[in-house]
């Protein structure tokens, strides 16, 4: 269901500057450069994504670019066996103290602003990804939230998105020096609660180097991360169900957080 005189056209220029052009005020980004040319010969890992699911998430990152005001250590069988497989999810999430990962250095890989909400209802909760043209209702208009997304890789070789939600706490400003750290090395991250941040721990082993060639591009990524989550308009289900106007029978937790 489209919302009512929302306009979806894309202006293909300011996309392409949109996609090129880190906010100047985001610290995350700070000294990020460029990573290896893509190997366009390899077979991606994921699942193909429609030219319908491209063009949607194109229009949502050309409108959130224009109203955003957000400043080997695996085991050699079990990486063959994710290389063979086509990935139609990608988990979105937030940072895990349980293994060390990586993040990609590469700011076509990286978003700041980007709006989700997490619809509780009694079955459970789903994170969603909110379209910046979306008025949501006074009642659950607090539960929006503007999140950095990295793109990211585990040392068991499964890539991963990692948001950050933007607030004024200490945990924040600890988190985005975690992932100053994840952008040039392996590292795991634990939470300190005694001091409000994060504590990290270096690999005590070699890993080998991130192989990012079967990444497709971020929007795609985006669009697997929450492919049947998107909210385009105030009158999506999640907001009626967390309104109490919808059928709750088909929320669950999807383990996205």
């Amino acid at each position: 269901m489209e919302g009512k005189g929302a306009d979806h056209s894309v202006n293909k220029n300011e996309f392409v500057q949109y996609l090129t052009t880190a906010d100047k005020d985001d610290v995350t980004v700070e000294g990020v450069v460029a990573d290896d040319t893509r190997e366009a010969a390899k077979e991606s890992a994921f699942a193909p994504v429609s030219e319908t699911e491209k063009e949607q998430m194109r229009s949502l990152m050309a409108q959130m670019a224009e109203n955003s005001d957000v400043d080997g250590a695996a085991n050699h069988d079990a990486i063959a066996e994710a290389k063979a497989k086509k990935l139609t999810r990608i988990p979105f999430r937030k940072i895990s103290g349980k293994e060390f990962f990586r993040l990609k250095n590469d700011k076509d890989y990286f978003r700041q602003g980007i709006s989700v909400i997490e619809a509780r209802q009694m079955g459970g909760s789903t994170l969603h990804l909110v379209a910046p043209t979306v008025v949501l209702p006074t009642a659950i208009r607090k539960e929006l939230k503007r999140a950095n997304v990295y793109t990211g890789l585990t040392a068991t070789r499964e890539f991963f998105l990692l948001y950050i939600v933007k607030n004024d706490t200490t945990w924040y400003a600890s988190a985005i020096e975690m992932m100053r750290l994840a952008l040039n090395g392996w590292i795991k991250v634990e939470a300190n609660m005694s001091a409000g941040g994060y504590d990290y721990y270096p690999a005590p082993m070699k890993i080998a180097d991130p192989d990012w060639t079967p990444l497709p591009p971020f929007d795609e990524l985006l669009t697997l991360a929450f492919r049947g989550r998107i909210i385009d308009n105030a009158n999506h289900p999640a907001i009626l169900r967390m309104l109490g106007l919808g059928d709750e029978a088909g929320v669950a937790d999807d383990g996205a957080l």
